[in-house]
Formats: C-alpha cells, structure tokens, sequence
C-alpha cells in the first residue's frame, strides 16, 4: 500500500468553567491512526481535566487501524439516511472518518471538546489559509451566546481585523479580533495565537473575513423572550410544557405545535421528565419514550468519561437523572442505552409505527 503523508489533529478540550483551551491530545493518520497526549495535558489535569477513559496511560502512543471508537462516535452514522447530505455541506463525496472529523470539528453539544487542524502553509501557493471560531464573543459583546448577530451586524464576508495584544497578562501572544469601526469582537484561539502572533509581527500580509455567523438565532433556534413575557405565556396557558432549570425558563409554545401539526407534521419534542409529564397530560395520545441508561452506574462513568463537569455539577446531574428515574412509569415506552446505535433503531422503530398507525386510521 502507498504511504499517506502523515497528518494530525489537536484535541482541544475547554474548561467550561474558565472557558480556557488546552491542547490535550494530538490525534495522526498514516495509514493507521495514532493517539498521544500533549504537553498540555498536565496543565488541563490542574484545572479540572480527567482525561481521556480509553487512553488511561499518558505516556504512551496508542494505535489502531480504525479511528478510535472514541472518536469515530462523535461522527454521523454513514448509514444515516441524510448522509449525502451531510457530506456535501462538508464539500465531501465519499465518507472518510477522518477527514469529515476535521472538516467538522467533532464538536458534540455534551462536552466541551473540538478537534483542530494546525496552522499549515500551501506548498503549491505558499499561503496559509485558516477558519477558526472567535474566542470570548458572549463576554466581549454582552449578547451571551443568544442571537449576537443582531447585536454585532454582522453577515458573511464582513472584513476583519487581526491586533496583537502583547500587554494581555494571560497570553502575550494574544491577538484581538475586531471591526471595521474598532469595535472588539473577539480573539484568535489561545492554539493559535502564538503563530498568528508571530506572521502578523513579521510583517506578512493578510485578509481576514467572517465565513459564517453561528450562534443562537432567535426564531429559529430559540424564540427569545423576557421573563415577564415567559410568565405571562405560563399564566395564559400559551406553552404546551415549560421548566425552569438553573434560573432560567425553558418552554414549547402552543402555538407553534398546533401550527406545525395543522400542517400534517409530526413533532418531535426533546425534553426533561417534568415537560414530558405534562405534555402527556395535555395530549394523551402523544408517544412518550423514556430513554435509560444501562444502570447509575454506568451513567456517573459516561458523566465522568465526558471530562467536563466540575465534581458539584456531576453530583447535581447524577441526583436529577435518579430522581427522573423515578418516573419511568409514566412513560409508553421504555429504552435502555446500553447500545446506542441500537437504542437508535429502537426508537426510530417506535416513532415510525405509530406514525403508520396515525396514517391507517
């Protein structure tokens, strides 16, 4: 077999208390894959890093001629039905694990990981081409993660501008990012900074532009509102089921469900114990499937597994999942995660019967 130039990723893992990145693993591919941790991953163990279950010796090079489960299950299912789909928002025509998992950053909504390419110059055109996520928008610009692009006016292509900030007392490679007018957006990834901050210093040229303005987007994502508004929801029978976690409301308009519904669609809801028992009371025949974990056990290891918890939220995750278990009973059906693909297939079996049940009728 031909020899693959050897390539590799950084495995970032974020505090999700501090918001600072540390490199804890590097993740290579030459015609088998290869994990080793990183310098870094002392420093990530100080502050509250557990490191990684499947690779419990830090002092060694793992290696497998699969991508590392570990890794290949935060990745789409190729056999998922949308799967073409979700390889050309990538520019993909063939599934390649690893290349799909640089593409799109193995980013899960449950942890705070996200693998990264490093920093390479073209050797053809000898240019360095980069994307990379704005570090510290929600802090810099006060929007906390909800529906910023109002608040910045920003769209797709806007020109940026790169300012090294050697003065910063937490990284003297630091370099803001800000607009047109000044105003401070964010900054370059803490990975990053240190050879950024050494092209700009140079004296190489650069455009930097946005490719996309994520976040979440009020009437899409979410529907934003205030807390007396969400009150007066509650008070007028407007939400189909609403919760209050962690100081803030969380709920499912009415009459966004009745809307969807007159359309002659189905709506899936994914919600907590509390919100699915009224939802039950409220429309009967609504199918409810409580999904299990293999046992308590097994879901304080996957918590821990995880890495991104503090002790305090761990132990406050693992009393709310047992106090739900309680409910159980108050559910049609019942699966348990033990296989998750499986779990998948079951739960996919049992929306798409009673759907063929609904249309019989």
């Amino acid at each position: 077999m031909e020899n693959k130039k050897q390539d590799f990723l950084y495995i970032v893992w974020k505090n999700p208390a501090s918001r600072r990145n540390y490199i804890v693993g590097q993740l290579s591919f030459s015609n088998v894959y290869h994990f080793c941790y990183s310098n870094e991953y002392q420093d990530a163990l100080k502050s509250g890093w557990k490191g990684l279950e499947a690779f419990p010796n830090y002092k060694i090079d793992y290696e497998s001629k699969e991508l590392f489960p570990i890794f290949a299950s935060r990745l789409p299912d190729p056999k998922r039905r949308d799967i073409k789909e979700i390889l050309e928002k990538y520019e993909m025509t063939e599934y390649d694990p690893y290349e799909l998992l640089k593409r799109n950053g193995g980013r899960l909504p449950i942890d705070n990981y996200e693998f990264i390419c490093p920093i390479y110059k073209n050797e053809k055109t000898q240019k360095i081409q980069l994307e990379f996520f704005v570090m510290g928008v929600r802090h810099l610009v006060g929007c906390d993660g909800k529906n910023c692009t109002k608040l910045l006016d920003l769209t797709a292509d806007t020109q940026l501008y790169l300012n090294p900030e050697p003065q910063n007392k937490y990284d003297r490679y630091a370099i803001q990012i800000v607009t047109k007018d000044k105003k401070l957006l964010g900054y370059v990834p803490r990975y990053y900074s240190e050879q950024i901050f050494n092209i700009l210093i140079s004296g190489t040229s650069y455009f930097c532009k946005v490719i996309e303005v994520n976040g979440e987007v009020d009437g899409k994502d979410y529907f934003f509102t205030t807390r007396e508004d969400f009150e007066k929801a509650i008070q007028e029978g407007g939400l189909l089921e609403w919760a209050e976690f962690v100081g803030n409301y969380y709920g499912t308009p009415l009459k966004e469900v009745n809307r969807l519904r007159d359309e002659g669609k189905n709506v899936l809801l994914e919600i907590e114990v509390q919100g699915a028992i009224q939802v039950q009371e409220k429309c009967p025949d609504a199918v409810s499937i409580f999904i299990i974990p293999p046992s308590m056990e097994e879901l304080e290891r996957r918590i821990r597994g995880r890495s991104t918890e503090p002790e305090e939220i761990i132990q406050q995750r693992l009393a709310k999942a047992s106090n739900e278990m309680k409910m159980v009973s108050q559910y049609k059906y019942i699966v348990c995660n033990d296989d998750p693909k499986l779990a998948a297939e079951l739960i996919k079996t049992i929306i798409l019967r009673h759907v063929e049940l609904e249309e019989n009728k």
